[in-house]
């Protein structure tokens, strides 16, 4: 988090009165993902390569099973006592005479969690919005400890944890480490000292920068075990299937489920229709073994739902501006002149996407 303060000093005989004027403030760095990422609900894990397919599990609701805000309540008075003990230890750190004390932290009970799948990455990621910091700073005044400002911190807290999909059998799904970050900061003062003296640039720091923020990351407090048993799990699933061979390990998402499948093969067995890895069968029609990528297939299935729209009442034809897909020679789904073009393209393209180089197969 990066602060931009502006210092205005006043010195009377009896006391140092420091005016510090905020001019901007930025969240604190939060790893950056991919827009596009699909929401995650359900898992399936398949065998490929041998006679048929192997489901060897299936949960349509399986990332939605997995709430970490489910035991937000138990983690808020451990974080909580967390983050007061540690905010004293700016106190090396502030002027001579100025230390930090009858610090309070309030963590909001108000968590959301979800999925998503970037690449190949499951991201968890967590929102506790509008959490509250209360706190002193001493003043080497006259005035006593009446006279100390007492500030307050509002802050929103991001957790991310993510999840990286191995490429081969070998290994299982690897829990990345925990990212905390604090954003939408905004400080303000509980009396009226406090409205004279502001935070010093260090104070700031260290409250938006990893100082503070590291123990939460190390904390246990952060592990969810519900997250970590659910992806041992997995990982039990997949190292039960070692010893058949399988040493590739591909995925696939289905938007329209929500659903992560996760594929074991091997290529040097597998069938000659499987596609390769990020790529699906399009099924525009039966059989419709083209392998396209999954917002394409979404695409096939959405013209699909909607051919009736596009014909001429009792009879194949295409209504003005429609035209047959021919995503096959007998496919009269009637589409835009554009989407006839992108279904020819991803015939032409088709045995680029496959893992044997035949051609694609059409019935």
């Amino acid at each position: 988090m990066k602060f931009i303060l502006g210092r205005l000093f006043k010195t009377t005989s009896t006391a140092c009165v420091c005016v510090f004027a905020l001019q901007s403030v930025a969240s604190a760095e939060t790893p950056s993902f991919d827009f596009d990422s699909s929401k995650l609900s359900g898992l399936e894990i398949l065998v490929d390569g041998h006679p048929g397919i192997d489901r060897v599990f299936e949960d349509g609701h399986f990332f939605d099973r997995i709430n970490p805000c489910r035991n937000w309540a138990q983690l808020r008075p451990q974080l909580d006592r967390l983050i007061e003990q540690k905010l004293p230890e700016l106190n090396p750190k502030l002027p001579k005479g100025v230390s930090v004390h009858h610090q309070r932290s309030q963590l909001s009970n108000n968590c959301t969690a979800f999925f998503i799948l970037s690449g190949r990455t499951i991201v968890l990621k967590i929102s506790v919005p509008r959490n509250v910091l209360f706190f002193k700073t001493t003043t080497p005044t006259v005035f006593g400890s009446y006279g100390d400002p007492s500030f307050s911190l509002d802050y929103d807290l991001s957790v991310a944890v993510t999840v990286d999909i191995p490429s081969t059998t070998a290994q299982g799904l690897k829990i990345g480490p925990v990212n905390v970050s604090m954003t939408n900061v905004h400080r303000d003062s509980q009396n009226l000292v406090g409205d004279l003296i502001q935070f010093a640039d260090t104070v700031w720091q260290f409250l938006g920068g990893s100082d503070f923020l590291a123990p939460l990351t190390q904390s246990r407090s952060f592990d969810f075990d519900g997250f970590k048993s659910s992806i041992s799990q997995i990982n039990d699933r997949l190292a039960s299937l070692r010893g058949r061979n399988l040493p590739v390990l591909k995925f696939d998402y289905d938007g329209s489920h929500r659903k992560l499948t996760l594929r074991l093969t091997n290529p040097a067995t597998a069938n000659p229709d499987t596609c390769s890895m990020g790529y699906v069968w399009r099924e525009a029609v039966a059989n419709d073994h083209v392998c396209v990528t999954p917002r394409e297939r979404d695409a096939a299935r959405r013209q699909n739902a909607e051919a009736s729209r596009h014909k001429q009442a009792n009879s194949d034809r295409c209504l003005p501006g429609y035209v047959w897909r021919e995503a096959t020679p007998a496919d009269h789904v009637c589409v835009t002149p554009a989407e006839r073009q992108q279904a020819r393209v991803q015939n032409s393209e088709a045995r680029t996407h496959r893992e044997a180089s035949r051609d694609p197969v059409l019935h």
